[in-house]
């Protein structure tokens, strides 16, 4: 499940897009069923998640309850903020491909999901959205997209042969189910694109951010 969410999360973070210039999009984020082991409930209580982009600039907030990551990324650079317990990382890469994951996930070819889009569909947020099930080793998850947001660039953790943007999907492995749903999107945003890591936060390389946060 770790592995399925960082591909999704990353895939968000890495995403431009050619008909909407800007826009923000927030996203609720419930869980159901049993916590794997070694996992705080606290750390799943008021999760919530922010998308932003304006033209060739993208941002993403996840706030994980105890834990909080931010993916800043333009044409030339991305920037990941990690803030967990006091401990605050960040790194700046050249790039707009991240080598930072939060569980350190690079799906090879042979690991690529089956895809089955089911010809469902319902409106998200204002968007007529499609149904896709998209099926791996690890477990499933089910993707509402629309073809009314298109990417004119995705990350290859997230080109999962979907021609649109998601708008909900529904991480299901290991008995228990994470459902992150947009709530709405705004044609606007006034969040902080800027490179610039914040004070207080120590600077690594991604090697370095890599190790912290296995």
């Amino acid at each position: 499940m770790k592995r399925i969410l960082t591909s999704v999360l990353l895939g968000l973070a890495s995403i431009t897009f050619a008909q909407v210039s800007t826009a923000t999009i927030n996203y609720k984020v419930s869980l159901d069923g049993e916590l794997p082991e070694g996992l705080p409930a606290d750390m799943f209580k008021n999760m919530s998640m922010t998308l932003a982009f304006n033209g060739e600039s993208t941002r993403t907030d996840f706030n994980m309850g105890i834990m909080n990551m931010t993916t800043v990324t333009n044409d030339k650079q991305t920037m990941t903020l990690f803030n967990s317990m006091g401990m605050k990382f960040g790194t700046i890469e050249d790039g707009n491909d991240s080598e930072v994951s939060l569980f350190n996930n690079k799906a090879s070819e042979e690991e690529k999901p089956d895809i089955n889009l089911t010809g469902k569909t319902k409106t998200i947020a204002g968007f007529e959205c499609k149904e896709a099930i998209i099926t791996s080793d690890e477990g499933n998850v089910t993707v509402y997209f629309t073809d009314q947001i298109k990417p004119n660039r995705i990350s290859k953790d997230f080109d999962m042969g979907i021609n649109g943007f998601p708008l909900e999907f529904t991480i299901n492995a290991s008995g228990m189910l994470m459902k992150i749903s947009a709530t709405d999107v705004k044609k606007s945003t006034n969040v902080d694109f800027s490179m610039t890591i914040p004070e207080g936060y120590q600077k690594m390389n991604a090697d370095q951010m890599k190790s912290m946060m296995r």
